[in-house]
């Protein structure tokens, strides 16, 4: 017995329903199974939002069992982690997973308020491996969820602090040694590099604060990042996105004195690109694939011109016909003097000259309504400020995305795009006065005046580099979903003309 005992810890993280990349992952994990026989199995949380197949389940199979849940069942795992896209759909849709989870669906800090306790029912999942090896994984989510989420569908619940909830637990569970490997799976993820000393986390993203409960690991998710390495002597995986990756660490145990003694540990994260896809994942998922190619192909309107991307940086520099497509439809439905936009992903394509459901999820790929609020002008200008600290120069005087560390400074989902105003960045300038000029009806915008400006519910919530817009005044949000705004302005308006509208300059 005195022998190393390897212990796997294997997991994904913010798989968002992407088929094709779970069945690759699902290869794999199915490899590394069998390679390490003793071995948990763990879902970090995004599972429920985020592709094509998750929209078409919510909207036509919202009482049934999910291929979400098919694939947990099928590849065995053992515990899922919440994440904040599980209440993109509201509560009882979040409920729905938790009920039809064929494994427990763990957040120690996410609480139903009348009954003061977790609000999926548990926090920590155990497993006992032969020769009585326990392992314990402790589930924590984002506390930021607030921030982003519609009130109604998370009425009734409180996001405690992850690092007082860890703090608090960790140390019942390591007094009274009742497990010999302790596992913290937390959708939330870590700022900076694991190697910088110096990086602070922030709200929405705690994980470096967690190693130091005395936790063999730490599983992090959320920022969609690949990360594997140690702060101190915890291990750290952040395993990707859309089943890229899959994490693994390797625990190695003797047994000695008659209790498990840890001896080390090893992590790395795997991609999956050149996996073929599991074939028991891929059958699994059919059925539903060909369920939604109808609703996903039917016409519901036309462009005359070009509408599509080729260049997400040109789009930022100098706009495009699809971003003045969306100002379009966000001003029809709430006459604000101001829209803006955001190209959510560098790969979003653009639309053909037919456009379908397809084309719209395809590019409006989150879950956002609309609001309209109340900002004044110097909001607006902060809000600008933001957007221009997206470019660096390099040394021939072009324009790039800055970067700090391994991620750039903003995510593209951060920068936005205007209309209603004329505005000049000089990107020469120090982040935070390289807005030079801004035009309202062809005069300076008045920084004490208040202006209507439309803008999707995230960024209108404060999230990420905008928390001062939390505090401006909303005045009015769509029970409606964009893409549903989207799709019924289209049928309302079948024949769109390609036509960018941008007024800036960016140097």
């Amino acid at each position: 017995m005195n022998q190393v005992r390897q212990i796997a810890v294997i997991t994904t993280s913010d798989l968002h329903g992407h088929d094709e990349g779970m069945a690759k992952a699902g290869r794999l994990i199915r490899r590394l199974q069998e390679q390490y026989p003793d071995h948990i199995l763990i879902d970090n949380g995004d599972v429920l939002q985020g592709s094509l197949l998750t929209t078409f389940c919510q909207e036509r199979q919202p009482n049934e069992k999910l291929p979400m849940h098919h694939f947990l069942e099928t590849l065995s795992y053992d515990c899922a982690v919440v994440g904040n896209h599980e209440f993109n759909y509201g509560k009882a849709y979040a409920e729905h997973y938790r009920s039809f989870s064929p494994c427990p669906i763990l957040s120690a800090n996410t609480i139903d308020r009348s009954t003061t306790l977790p609000a999926f029912g548990q926090g920590w999942h155990r497993k006992t491996l032969s020769g009585s090896f326990r392992i314990a994984v402790l589930g924590l989510t984002t506390q930021y969820i607030p921030h982003w989420e519609r009130k109604e569908h998370i009425e009734g619940l409180d996001f405690i602090d992850p690092v007082k909830v860890a703090k608090e637990q960790m140390a019942t569970v390591i007094a009274q040694q009742t497990a010999d490997l302790i596992v913290i799976a937390y959708h939330g993820g870590i700022v900076g590099n694991l190697e910088d000393p110096d990086a602070q986390s922030s709200e929405e993203n705690q994980g470096r604060e967690l190693v130091q409960f005395g936790a063999h690991a730490v599983i992090t998710g959320h920022q969609h990042r690949v990360l594997a390495g140690k702060i101190g002597d915890t291990a750290i995986v952040q395993p990707g996105s859309h089943g890229s990756h899959v994490g693994l660490i390797v625990f190695d145990y003797k047994f000695l004195d008659g209790r498990w003694v840890f001896q080390g540990a090893n992590c790395t994260v795997l991609a999956t690109q050149e996996e073929q896809p599991d074939e028991r994942i891929a059958q699994l998922f059919y059925p539903y694939r060909q369920a939604m190619q109808d609703w996903l192909k039917e016409p519901i309107g036309f462009v005359i011109g070009d509408m599509r991307i080729r260049d997400a940086m040109e789009v930022r520099l100098h706009g495009h016909s699809w971003l003045s497509f969306l100002h379009d439809v966000q001003r029809s439905y709430t006459f604000a003097q101001l829209s803006v936009v955001s190209l959510f992903r560098d790969t979003s394509p653009g639309l053909d000259a037919t456009i379908t459901r397809e084309s719209i999820l395809l590019n409006y790929v989150f879950p956002n309504r609309l609001a309209m609020v109340s900002l004044r002008g110097a909001d607006i200008k902060a809000m600008l400020e933001v957007t221009a600290s997206y470019f660096e120069k390099r040394d021939n005087g072009d324009l790039q995305a800055a970067m700090i560390g391994d991620q750039y400074r903003l995510r593209p989902f951060d920068y936005d795009l205007w209309e209603g105003i004329t505005y000049t960045i000089d990107v020469g300038q120090p982040v935070g006065q390289r807005v030079i000029s801004i035009l309202f009806e062809d005069k300076p915008i008045d920084v004490e005046a208040y202006y209507t400006v439309a803008m999707n519910s995230y960024r209108a919530s404060g999230g990420a580099h905008y928390p001062f817009l939390a505090e401006a005044s909303v005045l009015f949000q769509s029970d409606a979903m964009m893409t549903d705004l989207i799709i019924a302005y289209c049928k309302e308006h079948p024949v769109i003309i390609s036509e960018n509208r941008a007024k800036m300059q960016i140097w």
